[in-house]
């Protein structure tokens, strides 16, 4: 095991090392900085943890400082705006989320592009979704939402933590796939919406079980669906959004990595090397599970290719909805 460790770490070294010499960066020059990965939400929550334990998953790997930088606000675009602006010189990272492709929708003024302005570097891991109602809703399953959603136009809502965020957009694309008019109340942040939906106040929404796994066990709340390819093995009984009529339905929350556009292609290599033998370990793997994450790396390219479809799927979701930034 020691000696496989080692096999990996020293082609992780070698790796950079030959980025190095590619770039004309120097290894002095290299280690004299750290990485700073930017994110762009508050410190202590689920994104925020996710990053920190990769962060340190990288840093073992490259042997040097990884370090996590929280720029909250304006739908992580204020942490990508940053990042867009940063020395391409591999020592400035964007944390890339779901609502960042929403964002080039959503936000016309931001001052970068998704696709132009950023270098890809790796998936991270992919979390799924569920659709949640009250203990006591008069929704039993997805068929029952769509019914009386059709035959009570604008009675029933839902809530979301954030506009343009993944939990608002999927709710849209559930209203759009189906001509429902169930109406959004948002939030600051899922923690109150969840709150407000096991008191009865909102109807149903979206989250991930990571953060609404209590409230089901406790009773409070009840799956409907879940919206990643396959039922959750926890949760068996539990259908998806596909097996519930609404075919190709499939949303997962997912991380990713960036560096500034124009980062040295060899560089972005290296660096996804060392990802990729990082959350290989087993303790990194068990750490990401606990934070509800399923690890899951890429290519550079694979990574690019996600985050242009996701571009395209959710600017069509906007546009039938006619959302507004707020």
């Amino acid at each position: 095991m020691i000696i496989g460790r080692f096999k990996k770490g020293l082609l992780c070294s070698m790796a950079v090392a030959c980025a190095l010499l590619a770039t004309g960066t120097t290894a002095q020059t290299w280690s004299q900085k750290p990485i700073t990965i930017v994110v762009g939400f508050a410190a202590g929550g689920p994104t925020d943890i996710v990053t920190r334990v990769v962060a340190k998953a990288l840093g073992d790997e490259l042997g040097k400082p990884v370090i996590v930088d929280n720029k909250p606000g304006a739908g992580a675009t204020i942490a990508a705006a940053q990042v867009a602006l940063s020395p391409n010189d591999g020592h400035t990272m964007l944390l890339v989320v779901p609502g960042l492709t929403g964002a080039e929708s959503l936000f016309p003024n931001r001052k970068y592009d998704l696709t132009k302005d950023f270098a890809a570097v790796s998936l991270i891991g992919t979390s799924p979704n569920w659709l949640l109602t009250s203990a006591g809703s008069a929704f039993k399953d997805l068929q029952d939402v769509e019914r009386l959603a059709k035959a009570n136009p604008s009675k029933y809502s839902y809530g979301q933590g954030a506009t343009g965020g993944i939990s608002h957009l999927t709710s849209e694309w559930l209203n759009t796939s189906k001509g429902l008019s169930i109406v959004q109340v948002p939030y600051r942040g899922n923690g109150p919406a969840l709150l407000d939906l096991a008191g009865g106040r909102i109807d149903m929404m979206f989250d991930q079980p990571i953060s609404s796994e209590a409230f089901v066990t406790s009773g409070k709340l009840r799956p409907l669906a879940v919206t990643s390819p396959s039922r959750l093995p926890a949760y068996p009984d539990v259908p998806t959004m596909e097996e519930s009529g609404y075919p190709g339905f499939v949303v997962e929350v997912w991380y990713g990595l960036a560096f500034p556009a124009r980062t040295p292609a060899a560089l972005i290599n290296a660096v996804n090397v060392a990802l990729r033998h990082g959350l290989g370990r087993n303790e990194v793997k068990a750490s990401l599970l606990r934070a509800g994450v399923n690890p899951q790396t890429s290519t550079p390219e694979e990574f690019q290719l996600r985050i242009v479809s996701e571009i395209e799927r959710w600017k069509q979701v906007i546009n039938r909805a006619n959302i507004k930034a707020q």
